[in-house]
């Protein structure tokens, strides 16, 4: 086999290109069981005319693939690029417009573009006497094991948590109010932290600014304005190549593109709250362990692999930072699949386990933060005239009629009480602007 191309990184690997390969003649398709680190690569080999490709367990980066005239794979980080090199004509697919409309990304192997697909995260594609296959090789399995103590799983939580965070070798991380990024910038240990200034009361930057001295670690605090935000818009979203509605990514790719400044590699606490039930929506009433199980692994299977994911990618790659993933770790991912529910849900707060462990290096008042959340004044912002004209006036363009294909879709969104649902059609149409137009 002939590694064609590697996106990302692989942890214990020395020589990618090699070992993938021997790897390949070892185990076949089954090799991607012995990978661990944030990647997707793509190989050929010639004598017996295959391809194998494949992503990482939660899909940290993105992979993309079309057929040529011959119907046989194409693969490539970029759809764009991908795009350019068949000589295809760029086409939006009118079904993942309704699908991103609802959901406020596009998810599944879709893409956006007609004749352009997504592997999906923890999978691999294998194409083989004519025929492509794309298989999951991970598939979030819950096997909740009650027979050991919850001394017994701290313990264990906090070695492989210790040795994972350690092993990144990146000594800057993003810091936030919550525990996910504080117990990184400890374990690390971090020279230096970056945190998002909203001046307003319910950002984080206050809290991170108290880890950060807790932690004789410097934080440099880094202040977004509206009209930096809006002047951004389109061009985050080209970046990305596909919309999404989140509201945080055009401030995570702008704070990506300060970071920059100061590190040219960065440990970011992405993924912490999928795998260990840290969200508001695992804590409703009557819920049951079943309940929460699906939860998770639909945030797992799509919210991080089509939508997290990629947009962090989208900054990576225009500015050329790195971004490290400590609790994407193969062995913490195993962990958490084990865990039992009472391990991170308690009555009076969540992510036990990983506060439990903190709680070795940090002191208690920072442990037992109730998360706050990426905040984003994004609502406040569009109630003023300013930006309340400018997505009224682009959504009355016409092109969100034509994307839909109904007549009167426009006006719906305008008029729409919800400010996500506005914001959700003008970073739609945004898009268009920035990649079509």
């Amino acid at each position: 086999m002939n590694v064609a191309g590697i996106n990302g990184y692989f942890k214990g690997m020395t020589k990618p290109e090699e070992e993938l390969s021997a790897l390949w003649d070892m185990y076949g398709v089954q090799m991607v069981n012995k990978l661990n680190g944030s990647f997707c690569f793509w190989m050929t080999d010639n004598a017996t005319n295959e391809i194998f490709a494949a992503r990482d367990m939660l899909g940290t980066r993105q992979l993309f693939y079309t057929f040529t005239e011959d119907n046989v794979p194409l693969c490539g980080t970029s759809i764009l690029n991908l795009l350019k090199l068949t000589g295809k004509d760029i086409k939006v697919c009118r079904n993942a417009v309704a699908e991103y409309l609802e959901k406020g990304y596009i998810y599944g192997r879709k893409t956006i573009f007609e004749g352009v697909y997504k592997l999906d995260s923890g999978s691999y594609l294998h194409y083989h006497n004519g025929v492509t296959e794309c298989v999951r090789y991970f598939n979030p399995s819950f096997d909740r094991d009650s027979s050991i103590s919850q001394t017994q799983w701290e313990n264990e939580f906090y070695n492989i948590t210790n040795a994972a965070i350690k092993a990144e070798k990146c000594k800057t991380c993003f810091l936030s109010s919550g525990i996910d990024s504080a117990y990184i910038a400890a374990t690390l240990p971090a020279d230096k932290t970056i945190t998002a200034v909203f001046n307003n009361p319910d950002d984080e930057s206050e809290k991170a600014k108290q880890t950060a001295d807790y932690l004789s670690v410097p934080n440099i605090q880094i202040p977004f304005s509206a009209d930096e935000f809006f002047s951004a818009v389109k061009e985050s979203q080209i970046s990305r190549e596909q919309p999404t509605a989140d509201p945080s990514f055009t401030f995570t790719y702008l704070l990506l593109k300060e970071a920059a400044k100061y590190c040219d590699a960065i440990c970011s606490g992405e993924s912490a709250d999928e795998m260990l039930v840290g969200y508001r929506r695992y804590e409703v009433k009557g819920l049951t362990t079943e309940d929460i199980i699906k939860l998770q692994c639909t945030d797992i299977k799509e919210l991080l692999g089509d939508d997290f994911f990629p947009s962090l990618e989208a900054g990576m790659r225009a500015f050329g930072i790195e971004v490290y993933y400590p609790y994407a770790d193969r062995a913490i991912v195993e962990l958490c699949m084990r865990l039992p529910i009472g391990c991170n849900v308690s009555d009076v707060s969540n992510k036990m386990v990983l506060r439990n462990a903190a709680s070795r290096v940090l002191p208690q008042d920072i442990v037992s933060r109730k998360k706050i959340g990426f905040y984003s004044p994004l609502k406040h912002w569009m109630e003023q005239p300013e930006w309340s004209e400018l997505i009224n006036s682009t959504l009355n363009d016409g092109t969100l009629d034509m994307l839909t294909g109904k007549k009167g879709v426009a006006r719906d969104y305008i008029s729409s009480k919800f400010w996500r649902e506005r914001w959700k059609a003008f970073a739609l149409v945004m898009w268009y602007h920035g990649i079509i137009l």
